[in-house]
């Protein structure tokens, strides 16, 4: 693979060309400014969205290698070492490269948290088991374990017939019918949620890494945004996001008042 010189990261891996070594030192002459004048010495940005997004693009078939071969440079050590931030031109190359809609056909395993998502939301509009194996393709015996998470991976190939299904569907609900009404009741008393609680950046996460991004966003939120969130708790929205702002609204409170104590 074709190495992109002039930059700070080539040079780091050993590089000494006289593009490398150039920006090395105009690179380090910077930071040296910055730190005599009381400003941050680097304009790195924030890894965690980069990283999500990678993973996200091989969830949907691509490889590591593949990605490398379309940007020029490594992205091996943010997917595998702990990175907490990234060059921001390295930034909006990644999160430039566009999600496939649907995974790549391939029989590649890859988490199943979004189809398992997907087959729940179709559910609360009241599509059976046996209608959404139906119309995917997929067998019913497989949408019966993604859909009870019993299974914690899913082939590529079928993560796609669910999402193309999905894509079609989630703004359909199913006609209103005996069957269809049952079948939301106990979609509701399991606590599924329909399509509307799912952003498109969010529903293909894991579990670990939708946590961190709750997180993440509902610690940059404001008072006022956070109370919004809780007004639409109560309202009955169960969408991941306004759960975890309620979360952080409520640590914020109790933090606040122990500050008030210790005071």
């Amino acid at each position: 693979m074709a190495r992109n010189h002039g930059t700070i990261s080539t040079y780091r891996d050993g590089c000494r060309c006289q593009d490398c070594d150039t920006y090395a030192r105009a690179y380090e002459r910077e930071r040296g400014r910055r730190r005599r004048v009381g400003a941050p010495t680097t304009n790195l940005v924030d890894a965690t969205p980069v990283r999500q997004h990678l993973r996200q693009l091989m969830r949907a078939g691509m490889s590591y290698r593949d990605i490398n071969a379309m940007l020029g440079i490594k992205i091996h050590y943010l997917l595998y070492q702990p990175i907490k931030r990234v060059n921001p031109v390295t930034a909006r190359r990644i999160l430039e490269i566009p999600i496939p809609r649907s995974p790549l056909p391939t029989a590649k395993p890859i988490p199943a948290d979004g189809s398992r998502r997907r087959t729940q939301a179709l559910y609360t509009l009241g599509y059976s088991i046996a209608w959404q194996a139906t119309h995917s393709g997929v067998s019913r015996n497989l949408i019966s374990r993604v859909i009870h998470g019993q299974s914690s991976s899913i082939r590529a190939c079928h993560a796609a017939k669910i999402r193309e299904l999905y894509d079609a569907y989630w703004d359909k609900p199913a006609p209103d019918t005996r069957e269809s009404r049952g079948i939301r009741t106990r979609a509701r008393k399991r606590g599924w949620l329909p399509p509307l609680a799912w952003d498109d950046d969010l529903i293909d996460l894991t579990e670990d890494e939708l946590e961190a991004e709750l997180e993440r966003r509902t610690a940059l939120m404001t008072d006022a945004e956070l109370i919004r969130c809780m007004r639409a708790y109560q309202a009955g929205d169960r969408s991941p996001l306004i759960v975890a702002a309620c979360r952080t609204h409520w640590r914020r409170l109790s933090a606040r008042r122990k500050e008030r104590k210790a005071a």
